[in-house]
């Protein structure tokens, strides 16, 4: 038994995790920095705002690098030598998600036999062919569909309404910080 692919996936599997703490550590010190050491002015919607985005931010390279590890295990696997060729590598795939877009690179393959092409990563994770919407944000705008209008779904959305009310804090914080009052 060949035990070098179990310790490369393992290897792997631990290099996602360590970036995803890494980055995640970093951002976290960085707002401390900020809210902490520079006394911010609006500490508390600033200090949710930018804990949002950092999440937000994690959770995008995060998926990214999830479905790129995902489609290296594969490109690389027994199985895959096996049945599929490489037929074109690093194919962009933009998807909007509820954290934001992402865009990963995977693999084309084509099945030695019947020459069909597959895209490992989209049967894996059930993401549909020519859909720019993942799946959650996909069904969130199909609820909210069935509560409103059906002619007015991308007006009043909650997705639609979280990101206005997002940039409309946003836009205040920066009138605010350039010295541009309300009041």
């Amino acid at each position: 038994m060949n035990i070098l692919p179990q310790i490369l996936k393992i290897s792997s599997k631990n290099l996602l995790v360590n970036h995803l703490v890494d980055v995640f550590k970093k951002k976290i010190d960085h707002l401390l920095d900020h809210f902490i050491y520079e006394n911010a002015t609006h500490p508390y919607p600033s200090f949710f705002l930018e804990m949002q985005q950092i999440m937000n931010q994690v959770c995008l390279d995060f998926t990214t690098k999830y479905y790129e590890l995902i489609d290296k295990d594969f490109r690389d696997s027994e199985q895959r030598k096996k049945n599929y060729v490489i037929n074109k590598s690093n194919v962009p795939r933009t998807l909007i998600t509820i954290f934001g877009t992402i865009t990963f690179h995977r693999t084309l393959y084509q099945h030695k036999v019947t020459g069909e092409y597959y895209f490992y990563v989209d049967d894996v994770c059930g993401i549909d062919a020519y859909k720019n919407y993942d799946p959650l944000v996909r069904g969130i705008l199909v609820q909210d569909s069935v509560l409103t209008n059906p002619s007015h779904t991308g007006k009043f959305s909650s997705l639609s309404s979280k990101v206005k009310c997002f940039i409309i804090i946003e836009s205040f914080l920066i009138r605010h910080r350039n010295h541009e009052y309300l009041l």
